[in-house]
């Protein structure tokens, strides 16, 4: 498997779906609105086995899950007893405003909601949402200190591609959106890639003045 081939760390989407409750249909289309398919207790042992299988391999080895639930106190139930994910996903201050007094709360509640021996991870852009640039105005200034911000908490900060200098939301051609779920701005092919990657991509909207 990967990790025979040499693979040290792995990235676990939707990571709270990995179980579901067993009485549930496959396809579950006329209880969509009805049920909660999130935060199933049967997700847990499969992600012990994921850190057993991890674990059994000399060396460092690390899981990250992409644990879509907008609480850190729920979030903090993956990391186990130091026996599920090594690290998760912390979605909340994605959608924070660029706001000292919120980005404060945010922090606080994310250190008190966390186990002791884990680790805080922080995510300012990724590839479902607008870029942090784009969210706080266009402006280069803030982009900047939000970078010296996530660089500098405690735990492992994560990139996304692009986000290093610092990229807008792409804006788009005519009928170039190619995403059901409208996500194609956040999805732009990076400036260092091919001419032809970025055809149908006007990668050079005109940003305000960095205050």
């Amino acid at each position: 498997g990967a990790i025979d081939l040499g693979v040290h760390g792995f990235r676990l989407d939707v990571s709270q779906l990995q179980g579901k409750a067993t009485e549930l249909p496959t396809q579950p289309e006329d209880l969509r609105e009805s049920v909660n398919f999130f935060d199933f207790d049967a997700t847990h042992p499969i992600l012990r086995d994921i850190r057993a299988l991890l674990d059994s391999y000399p060396g460092d080895r690390m899981a990250v899950g992409e644990v879509f639930l907008l609480s850190t106190e729920l979030v903090a139930k993956y990391y186990g007893n130091n026996d599920e994910l090594h690290l998760a996903f912390n979605f909340p201050p994605l959608f924070a405003a660029w706001d000292a007094d919120v980005w404060r709360k945010r922090i606080g509640r994310t250190c008190e909601a966390l186990p002791a021996d884990a680790w805080p991870t922080w995510v300012l852009s990724n590839h479902d949402n607008p870029r942090h640039r784009t969210r706080y105005g266009g402006s280069e200034a803030r982009a900047r200190a939000a970078a010296v911000l996530l660089l500098t908490l405690r735990g492992p900060p994560f990139l996304d591609a692009g986000e290093e200098p610092g990229l807008a939301d792409a804006a788009l051609a005519p009928g170039a959106e190619q995403h059901p779920g409208g996500r194609t701005r956040c999805r732009p092919p990076r400036p260092w890639e091919s001419a032809a990657e970025t055809a149908n991509l006007a990668l050079s909207r005109p940003l305000p003045p960095a205050r």
